[in-house]
């Protein structure tokens, strides 16, 4: 008893080290966001003197409230029209015609392998072949395509899991597939639709790679892009850049926070099988 005691005091002492190491940019970068550029290249982690000026000035200079705007609505659109295609995606691949032609959905799973850098280009090509350049329309269109793979996988294996028994039961009691799906299936795979839109709506909101190529007009540009430039444009004043940075990534990481159990749950469940 008394050496798992010790075990335990060490693999907690192990994983706080760890905790504190992963912590500590954060902690300089909100930290950082209250001081001074002085004081940022003095190096101290907690400033003497708070400069609580930084957050209004970065606002106002980087018009952080309309890039928040443009996010928002990508994010949520990404996150609506994802998810749907998504879920039907993985019930057609586990309970629909698709589940005996699994070369399909291996072939389909060839997207995971791609980095999405190799992708960026003709992915241009095809948005403005559609006209959507510097569109949030089009930026969706891009994000819904590439996260595709990883969530029809996510749903197909939470769809796989849940018995054909149900299905097969309403099919007696006269249920169309129509019914099945909306009444029988969909309500039992929640907890991954719910990690499935948490996962759509952290690459939708950290996504910088596509809206580079796809937003040049400063009034469509999203968080990432936004601040990205505004940290090249103010070298004289880190302050105002830190600030920024913490606005930036504080709603999702919010977000993420209020959200974890259920990503956690939903990935768990829906990774199992492959």
């Amino acid at each position: 008893m008394r050496s798992k005691k010790v075990a335990n005091v060490f693999l907690y002492g192990f994983l706080g080290i760890f905790l504190l190491i992963a912590l500590l940019p954060v902690i300089w970068v909100i930290t950082s966001s209250f001081k001074t550029s002085t004081q940022i290249f003095q190096g101290v982690l907690i400033p003497e003197r708070w400069v609580t000026s930084n957050y209004p000035g970065a606002w106002a200079r980087g018009n952080i409230g309309r890039v928040m705007a443009n996010s928002l609505i990508v994010t949520l659109a990404t996150v609506a029209l994802g998810s749907a295609i998504d879920v039907l995606a993985g019930y057609s691949f586990a309970k629909l015609a698709l589940k005996k032609h699994n070369w399909i959905f291996y072939l389909f799973l060839l997207g995971l392998a791609v980095p999405l850098e190799a992708n960026v280009f003709s992915i241009f090509l095809q948005i403005r072949q559609l006209g959507l350049v510097n569109t949030h329309s089009g930026l969706v269109l891009a994000l819904v395509g590439t996260g595709t793979a990883f969530g029809t996988f996510l749903m197909r294996n939470f769809f796989k899991d849940i018995s054909d028994s149900f299905g097969e039961s309403a099919k007696i009691d006269g249920a169309s597939e129509f019914t099945i799906f909306f009444r029988v299936y969909l309500p039992m795979a929640a907890p991954a639709i719910g990690a499935l839109a948490v996962f759509k709506a952290l690459q939708a909101w950290n996504e910088y790679n596509l809206s580079l190529f796809l937003l040049t007009n400063q009034r469509k540009w999203t968080i990432p892009l936004a601040t990205a430039t505004f940290r090249s444009i103010e070298m004289s004043n880190y302050g105002f850049v830190f600030a920024s940075a913490v606005m930036s990534f504080l709603p999702i990481v919010i977000f993420y926070i209020i959200f974890n159990r259920s990503f956690v749950s939903g990935i768990a469940l829906g990774g199992e099988k492959g």
